[in-house]
């Protein structure tokens, strides 16, 4: 296997070992979401940055390889995996990138449709908590006070105190 395959493997290989750490905690986001777990989704959040960044690393690193790759083969320098595999005669070089585009493919997927769901968990819990102090706000209408005799009193009541 050439060289600059095997640098591009490794750093590929690592993007799967990185999307599936941010897949694992997209799942541990919805059920903090879902427990309203707002410490938890911080801490969360702050681990996906870290991760985030690295893959961001990562890919200079891959756009680097790929395009020494494109050179090295004679190809265009498109840097797409799959024109890479296409060029590469070696079927166990091509075989293992093959597969990684896969791996790689499945993953991303997965984690779009896991984000777009936490998306709408956080549009529904925010649509829930305004639909809460909506309720407590009609709630605290002044309502006039009587007395005994049905005449109304001059205090007001309120289900929540202003100075609050």
């Amino acid at each position: 296997m050439n060289e600059t395959a095997k640098k591009l493997t490794r750093i590929l290989e690592l993007h799967v070992k990185d999307h599936t750490s941010l897949l694992a905690l997209e799942d541990a986001k919805r059920k903090a979401i879902i427990k309203n777990n707002t410490v938890l989704l911080e801490e969360l959040i702050k681990e996906e940055e870290k991760i985030i960044n690295e893959v961001g690393g990562r890919e200079k690193m891959r756009k680097e390889y790929s395009s020494q790759l494109c050179v090295e083969l004679g190809v265009a320098k498109e840097e797409k995996l799959s024109t890479l595999i296409d060029a590469l005669n070696d079927s166990e070089c091509s075989r293992v990138l093959s597969e990684i585009k896969e791996k790689l493919n499945t993953i991303i997927e997965e984690l779009r449709f896991r984000t777009s769901q936490n998306t709408e968990l956080l549009y529904r819990s925010v649509e829930h908590i305004g639909a809460f102090f909506r309720t407590i706000a009609e709630a605290t209408t002044i309502s006039p006070t009587y007395q005994r005799n049905g005449q109304k009193d001059g205090t007001q009541r309120r289900l929540l105190d202003q100075m609050a």
